[in-house]
């Protein structure tokens, strides 16, 4: 990969505007299925009133969307491995902060400010 950096330190690759971030595996920590509340109208979960919807992910292998309103999916910066990233799962019964996978997989991105 080339380092193609802005002023700001951002790369061409980061997916979020200047001044925003991708979270890291430890500020997911806090979601579970009390503190993240499923949406079964509008297919997703709330956490301190930010919505995220269930939009499921575009399969690596295969370039389809898969499980579009029942899973969310949404990447952190934390790498657990070289080709590994931790992510935020959840569906409508079951949260989990720190599943890991390929990094080929098309998951959703929520940036937070910095």
């Amino acid at each position: 990969w080339n380092d193609i950096s802005e002023s700001d330190g951002k790369t061409f690759f980061d997916p979020c505007p200047e001044g925003w971030r991708l979270p890291t595996k430890a500020e997911y920590s806090n979601f579970s299925t009390t503190t993240f509340t499923w949406d079964a109208t509008n297919s997703g979960r709330t956490y301190n009133g930010n919505w995220f919807p269930a939009a499921g992910y575009r399969v690596s292998g295969v370039g389809s969307m898969s499980n579009v309103g029942r899973y969310g999916n949404y990447w952190s910066a934390s790498p657990d491995g070289e080709n590994v990233g931790y992510y935020l799962y959840f569906s409508s019964g079951y949260v989990n902060p720190t599943y890991s996978v390929y990094r080929a997989h098309g998951f959703s991105v929520r940036c937070v400010q910095e």
